[in-house]
């Protein structure tokens, strides 16, 4: 069992699933190293590190006298730069008899090879990581609630009471909150009984109308589900984070719209309860995350 006096470290912090991970950690009193690419303080007790996944020597230095860490891969679509950051892991890991690792993989990935970067550059990791012969846990959460709160979805919902995203209406998705993705890392990061899993996480399985049925119930107002052409997605998404990075992100869209009647994105509802957290439902979730809408 985790070592209640050593640190873990947490990739990713300053984002919203590393923080996710970090603030999970602190609410059980657990001091987390934050790793970023910038040198920011998380919370006042805790260590805040620069760090670049593609230096080796940075990323041996970084996790020293560390118990455990969290490994969430940035924006890369790149297999040989998701390679090179999995391959320094690993050798800082033995470097430092880092006792466990838990790898975000911030989606799921489908059983069989595909042309998609987002699916691929997180199945590169996975392998490497695994043949290294670190002590690996796999947490693969299906999609973010937190995506529903693009500002071109959003603003759907409050003009027009529609919700339009860009997968297939009837294809099932365990959609889950950031909170309990955080929930679940921090679980499998204190306990080592975990190591050596695989775990599809997520809540509770819904169509893109039973999705829409959650938000109309948490806003008291009519919501209707559209399907979003991913092409659409991916040209308002570049003008968030670039062009480079939206198109890795939208290939998961396309996939599954070529796809619509996969399973990958469903499931996980009962492997996140043995990781000792109840899903909130998305019903919950709006409620509290989209205020702005409630009030509408």
């Amino acid at each position: 069992m985790f070592n209640g006096s050593a640190a873990i470290g947490v990739f990713g912090a300053y984002g919203a699933q590393g923080g996710a991970i970090a603030g999970a950690l602190e609410s059980r009193d657990v001091a987390v190293r934050c790793f970023g690419t910038k040198a920011r303080m998380h919370g006042q007790a805790h260590e805040s590190v620069r760090v670049d996944l593609g230096e080796q020597e940075q990323v041996t230095a970084a996790l020293r006298g560390l118990e455990a860490i969290s490994l969430t891969i940035p924006l890369e679509y790149d297999a040989r730069r998701t390679r090179l950051y999995a391959e320094n892991i690993a050798h800082a890991v033995k470097q430092n008899d880092v006792r466990r690792v838990v790898f975000n993989t911030n989606t799921r990935i489908p059983a069989r090879l595909t042309a998609v970067p987002a699916f691929e550059t997180r199945r590169v990791v996975e392998d490497v990581l695994r043949q290294s012969g670190i002590p690996l846990t796999i947490v693969r959460p299906a999609m973010y609630l937190e995506n529903l709160l693009a500002p071109t979805v959003a603003a759907e919902v409050i003009s027009n009471g529609v919700l339009r995203y860009p997968v297939p209406a009837e294809t099932p998705i365990a959609w889950i909150s950031l909170k309990d993705l955080g929930s679940a890392v921090a679980s499998a990061l204190l306990d080592d009984g975990r190591t050596g899993e695989d775990i599809n996480i997520g809540g509770e399985d819904l169509t893109g109308p039973q999705l829409a049925s959650h938000l109309q119930r948490a806003l008291d107002r009519p919501v209707t589900f559209e399907a979003m052409d991913p092409t659409r997605f991916e040209d308002g998404l570049a003008l968030a984070i670039g062009t480079q990075a939206a198109h890795g992100v939208a290939g998961l869209y396309h996939w599954i719209n070529v796809h619509p009647e996969t399973s990958t994105m469903s499931g996980g509802y009962e492997s996140l309860r043995t990781l000792g957290v109840t899903p909130g439902s998305a019903t919950e979730w709006a409620g509290a995350r989209w205020p702005a809408l409630s009030s509408i």
